[in-house]
């Protein structure tokens, strides 16, 4: 795979991770008019789970990057194969 490739399928990997973690961030604060609140919501809260199939160390280097524009909310990651995965994100959906 190329170096220009490489870059894109990073770049898009770390476009989709930060869609995934404003989605979440979103639906926990649905009523949240501002950014702010948002974001004061984030600091009350203080974790996430990231759960994903892909590259440890992929998902390393991204969850550092979004922990350096949000020290104050702790990732966790839970990595695990699809269809464990999809059974997880299931499990939690319907907790919720």
């Amino acid at each position: 795979m190329s170096t220009r490739a490489l870059s894109f399928h990073s770049n898009t990997r770390h476009a989709c991770f930060q869609l995934l973690l404003l989605s979440v961030f979103l639906s926990q604060s649905a009523t949240a008019a501002s950014r702010d609140q948002l974001i004061e919501g984030a600091k009350k809260e203080g974790e996430i789970v990231l759960y994903a199939s892909m590259n440890v160390e992929e998902a390393n280097a991204m969850i550092a990057r979004f922990q350096a524009k949000y020290p104050f909310v702790k990732v966790k990651f839970n990595r695990a194969g699809n269809e464990k995965l999809l059974t997880k994100l299931f499990a939690e959906a319907r907790a919720h």
